[in-house]
């Protein structure tokens, strides 16, 4: 008995027993592709309708902390804010003014003539000195504007050596102040100079931050004319601080003249700090034993 197949069905039962195979191939290949993509390459992903994101590993910086800064040091290391006023370049330009302002008393004093007889017994005998001024320094946030300052220096000195301590502060709290201690090694004066080698300790404080460290410093007077056991004269003070903010210089000029039992002093400053520069003018006066 034989069956007979209509080819009509025949040739459609073998075409869908043909494509049903490929057809699962295809969807396979279709999921694979569609993995390789998803992990490879994100961005390629367009229905994100159904994707879940897990959130619960995502760290936040704390509140206040910027992303890679490290944590804030101390106030004493903190930055200044304000104006530097001409930076790296006019610090250097201090800095030679302090080295020539050092130098020049050294030559002098090896090719100036003896002292008078009044200016060694001075220098023999026991001595005390106290120096009071008062005058105004630019303000750490804008040099163009001024504050007001005042200090005092008592000096004890005897032959070779002595000591002296120093006070300023400003009217205008944490905008200046330097508190300072020196050890004096005096050699003898000569006819027009006479100063000393000081080192100590001193600390400056400038716009709410401080620099504590060793000074280096050589205060001296050019003798212009003498009046008795007084004298007309030049003052300068070069000094160099090695602080712990880092190297700082000051330099002091102004003149002295007798006037009665005292001697009257003007002149003018600059300093550094960081690197900021600022100037200031003082006025006092001087008496002794």
């Amino acid at each position: 008995m034989s069956v007979r197949i209509p080819s009509g069905a025949l040739t459609c039962l073998v075409t869908l027993m043909a494509l049903h195979p490929a057809r699962a191939q295809a969807q396979s290949s279709s999921i694979s592709c569609f993995h390789a993509s998803s992990t490879a390459q994100v961005g390629t992903v367009t229905d994100v309708g159904n994707v879940n994101v897990n959130v619960s590993n995502v760290s936040t910086p704390a509140p206040g902390t910027v992303s890679g800064s490290t944590t804030a040091g101390s106030s004493a290391d903190a930055p200044l804010s304000g104006t530097s006023s001409g930076g790296g370049s006019a610090e250097g330009i201090l800095m030679m003014a302090v080295i020539a302002a050092a130098a020049l008393p050294v030559v002098v004093y090896a090719v100036d003539s003896d002292a008078e007889d009044f200016q060694v017994q001075r220098y023999h005998c026991p001595s005390f000195d106290v120096h009071a001024t008062a005058g105004a320094m630019s303000l750490p946030s804008d040099p163009r504007y001024m504050t007001g300052m005042a200090g005092a220096r008592a000096t004890f000195a005897m032959n070779w050596y002595g000591v002296d301590l120093g006070y300023e502060t400003s009217f205008i709290q944490g905008a200046w102040g330097a508190l300072d201690a020196h050890f004096l090694l005096r050699p003898p004066p000569k006819k027009h100079i006479d100063g000393a080698f000081a080192v100590g300790l001193r600390r400056v404080v400038f716009g709410g931050a401080e620099n504590d460290g060793i000074e280096l410093a050589l205060p001296h007077r050019y003798m212009l004319g003498h009046y008795g056991d007084r004298s007309f004269a030049i003052e300068v003070d070069p000094g160099v601080l090695f602080g712990i903010r880092g190297i700082d210089y000051r330099l002091d000029a102004g003149l002295s003249f007798p006037a009665g039992v005292m001697n009257l002093r003007f002149g003018m400053r600059v300093v550094s700090f960081d690197t900021h520069l600022r100037a200031g003018a003082y006025a006092g006066f001087n008496f002794g034993a």
